[in-house]
């Protein structure tokens, strides 16, 4: 389906938006093709990379969708909102995970230490990086998204989000009882049926003592 015109938008021009993309997928490969590629070495080059791509993913797909705000969403800009979710999620994932399993390697080169979890966080920050950059290199090509169907714009998107961010502001007391609930159960959720905590093990010890010798 071809692109229809739509107000053209004021930002980065086209080919850098595409150079961004594909930059991002270049330091994916950067780690397995320069030369010292044996742990420890490799985990700290692939940490890097991912970052850095993360970094470069979102530049280019911000601004790519920033220059076709004014197409609807459900188009080719699909690609890229779904490319720019996939890897913050996966970098949002390694740090909880890092963090509750290996707090040691909680750092800028730590958080791809773990051989079950690495090749996860490389495939799907390489897919998050070629869906913008293809996407971004194809409405250049284009010149502009191929719209799917009708919908709202990626600027009335945008401002839909931006309401809802300022819901907290709105309602102060319902985002401080959300905002404890989830520190309280982040560590029953991580830790499940570990006791946690010097009270918790008290409790537990007593509640043991009063099993075998009730009082």
């Amino acid at each position: 389906m071809a692109a229809e015109p739509r107000p053209h938008s004021q930002g980065l021009p086209p080919r850098y938006r595409v150079l961004l993309g594909f930059c991002a997928v270049a330091v994916l490969l950067a780690p397995l093709v320069t030369p010292g590629g044996e742990p420890p070495f490799l985990c700290i080059r692939l940490d890097y990379a991912l970052f850095a791509s993360l970094i470069l993913t979102t530049a280019a797909g911000l601004a790519d969708l920033k220059a076709h705000s004014h197409y609807p969403l459900a188009s080719t800009l699909l690609l890229e909102v779904a490319g720019i979710a996939v890897a913050w999620l996966v970098r949002i994932y390694a740090t909880v995970h890092t963090l509750a399993t290996d707090p040691y390697n909680f750092y800028l080169g730590g958080f791809t230490w773990d051989p079950r979890t690495t090749p996860i966080y490389y495939a799907a920050t390489m897919l998050s990086s070629l869906l913008v950059a293809l996407a971004a290199a194809l409405h250049s090509l284009t010149g502009g998204p191929l719209i799917l169907a009708s919908s709202i714009s990626v600027q009335e998107f945008s401002r839909s989000l931006g309401g809802l961010a300022g819901t907290p502001l709105k309602r102060p007391v319902l985002a401080g009882f959300l905002a404890g609930l989830a520190v309280r159960l982040t560590p029953e959720l991580v830790w499940n049926d570990k006791l946690v905590g010097w009270d918790t093990v008290s409790y537990a010890a007593h509640l043991r003592d009063f099993a075998a010798q009730p009082s």
